[in-house]
């Protein structure tokens, strides 16, 4: 496993295509970090109650959180991966 860190406004969704190359990873990355957090100044921003032992896929996972992905996973696309290898992905749009 390798640990990489979220940046502002990157969500679940955004790392398993960075990471994996591909969105069925989810549920391998919420299982490899059990205690994955949204970011809870954006869900205020957004009107969207913030818990924090619930995790709501479609907000932004806290800035600089500390991720488990497993290099060795049956889920990885190299090919994908190594294109964006230094490409940001951030799909959350917090300007409203």
């Amino acid at each position: 496993m390798t640990t990489i860190q979220s940046i502002e406004n990157q969500t679940i969704f955004d790392i398993a295509i960075k990471h994996y190359g591909n969105l069925e990873a989810v549920e391998e990355i919420l299982t490899n970090n059990p205690l994955l957090m949204n970011d809870p100044e954006i869900c205020s921003k957004n009107n969207v109650p913030f818990y924090p032992d619930q995790f709501d896929l479609a907000m932004p996972i806290r800035t600089n959180t500390y991720i488990y992905i497993n290099e060795t996973s049956s889920l990885m696309n190299q090919k994908i991966v190594r294109e964006l290898a230094n490409v940001d992905i951030i799909s959350f749009d917090n300007t409203l």
